[in-house]
């Protein structure tokens, strides 16, 4: 039975999905009021309850569950590389979402080894797509605009 990761680290809350959300965007850098500008005003509302505490419950989702750490951590690895070669080599120190997932690369990136197992990968990927689709559901209730997308800069 597949165990939905805001029931496994937060409980079970009328605003799990919710947080579910705002924390994986959090984490990957995503810029927090720049989506509250974008979703409907019971949505507004929700996020903005939850707003303050999204940095701390990151943290409890990185620290307690070390494949999800993992996870994330190699995903902005790689998107920090690929978004560096793309534009210009200081993309990480000087883009706004740059410094943001620096600093969740900071914080956590020693945690988990350079290199990705591919064995575990799978694992990953599993638990990633558990987020995903909390996502998708939000994104069908209206909670996320549709033409939201994690990646905009």
């Amino acid at each position: 039975m597949k165990v939905l990761i805001t029931k496994k680290i937060f409980g079970e809350t009328d605003l799990s999905t919710t947080l579910a959300a705002q924390v994986e965007n959090y984490l990957l850098g995503e810029d927090l009021d720049e989506i509250i500008e974008k979703v409907t005003a019971e949505v507004k509302e929700k996020i903005l309850q939850v707003k303050n505490n999204i940095p701390k419950w990151a943290d409890d989702a990185m620290t307690k569950d070390k494949d999800f750490c993992e996870f994330i951590i190699q995903t902005i690895r790689m998107d920090a590389v690929f978004q560096d070669q793309a534009s210009d080599s200081k993309w990480l120190f000087e883009n706004p979402r740059g410094k943001r997932i620096s600093k969740i690369l900071m914080k956590y990136g020693s945690n988990v080894s350079e290199s990705s197992d591919p064995k575990k990968y799978d694992k990953l990927i599993q638990k990633w797509m558990t987020w995903s689709e909390l996502i998708e559901q939000k994104k069908k209730s209206g909670e996320i605009p549709k033409v939201f997308k994690l990646r905009e800069d």
